[in-house]
């Protein structure tokens, strides 16, 4: 059978529709880029949560990204207003301030039931009055009893039944008082709840940088820095390439152990082996190192202490509750190779004189 012979038609046919699709594959690829460069943006403003130096920001930056990340638990049961006057700039931490506005953003979100979107509103606004800039933060859901009212700035008391840790408010307002300002609430049960923030405009000219927190240690020099005890490390992470960084940087020194699930780091522990540090990533599916840990915790107490939480700086209520509840280290993503060095060295000489 003789073969067949394509015309010049069909050629042209074929490569108009080749190119056609070559590029809107090319569009797509460019969209998506385009859309993570600004999903990144966001996100960047959470991964200043470990930041220390307070400094003067735009707090609409910090509702931007608060608004992000929530607007998942938003969009089934309210539509979202948003009325952000220019205001003066405040003095704080930027990340911290993001941290209070999703909190604040996602109780609003989870006191509207989903289905009744057109008629229910979380609204949030800004102005400024004298030297204060404020923030509100509004909502039509169910409201908060008035024999609660008071008590919701107590730690560990919740009206969210088992989904909530009851010191997310808590830790607002402290975040808030420690810049200066005011955290307070309205509430009418079957109305809603309006959170009112204020904060004090950043001074004209910036003061001597303040920290949060006890000033660092002088980093070690870099030659002492391997002059360190021996230690077992044990690494969960979901990620490939994060465990083969860990282990590259770590194991010329120490013993390097390797779980690449919650699942497979708690098969680990069931053994009973012991180790002096625990390097686990604080966000996995299916279980997540804030599930090992509190399962770890009632097995082991002592060794659940030697657990570090390693995150890429971004934080839901949750986490950001339960790490403040926990108290154990955490390191961020990306490594800072001296820091992860030094604070496993650190952490394998507290291990052993423990011993």
């Amino acid at each position: 059978m003789a073969p067949t012979k394509i015309g010049e038609g069909e050629i042209e046919q074929f490569q108009s529709g080749f190119l056609a699709d070559i590029t809107e594959r090319a569009a797509q690829a460019v969209e998506g880029v385009y859309r993570i460069k600004n999903i990144m943006g966001r996100l960047n403003t959470f991964t200043r949560t470990a930041e220390v130096e307070r400094s003067r920001f735009d707090l609409r930056r910090s509702i931007h990204a608060a608004v992000a990340m929530a607007q998942n638990e938003i969009k089934y049961r309210a539509q979202l207003i948003q009325s952000l006057d220019d205001v003066p700039d405040v003095w704080g931490l930027e990340g911290r301030l993001s941290q209070v506005f999703l909190n604040l953003l996602v109780n609003a979100a989870q006191s509207i039931d989903e289905g009744d979107v057109e008629n229910n509103r979380i609204t949030i606004r800004t102005w400024v009055d004298n030297e204060s800039v404020f923030v509100e933060v509004a909502d039509t859901g169910r409201g908060i009893a008035g024999e609660d009212q008071d008590r919701i700035w107590e730690p560990f008391f919740t009206t969210k039944g088992g989904r909530g840790t009851g010191i997310g408010l808590m830790i607002c307002k402290n975040i808030i008082q420690e810049f200066g300002g005011d955290l307070g609430m309205k509430s009418e049960l079957g109305v809603g709840t309006r959170f009112l923030i204020r904060l004090p405009k950043a001074p004209p000219c910036e003061p001597v940088a303040e920290s949060l927190d006890t000033p660092p240690a002088k980093e070690p020099a870099a030659e002492n820095v391997t002059n360190v005890s021996r230690g077992r490390i044990l690494l969960i992470d979901d990620e490939n390439m994060v465990l083969k960084i860990l282990q590259r940087v770590l194991s010329p020194d120490h013993e390097v152990v390797i779980a690449r699930s919650g699942a497979e780091g708690q098969a680990i522990l069931k053994q009973g082996e012991v180790f002096d540090v625990i390097l686990c990533d604080l966000m996995m599916p299916a279980m997540t190192g804030m599930d090992l840990h509190a399962w770890f915790v009632e097995q082991d107490p002592a060794m659940a202490k030697r657990m570090v939480f390693m995150t890429g700086g971004v934080f839901t209520p949750k986490a950001m509750d339960y790490l403040t509840a926990v108290g154990n280290s955490t390191l961020e993503k990306p490594f800072v190779v001296d820091r992860l060095r030094q604070l496993v060295s650190e952490m394998v000489g507290a291990a052993k004189a423990d011993s």
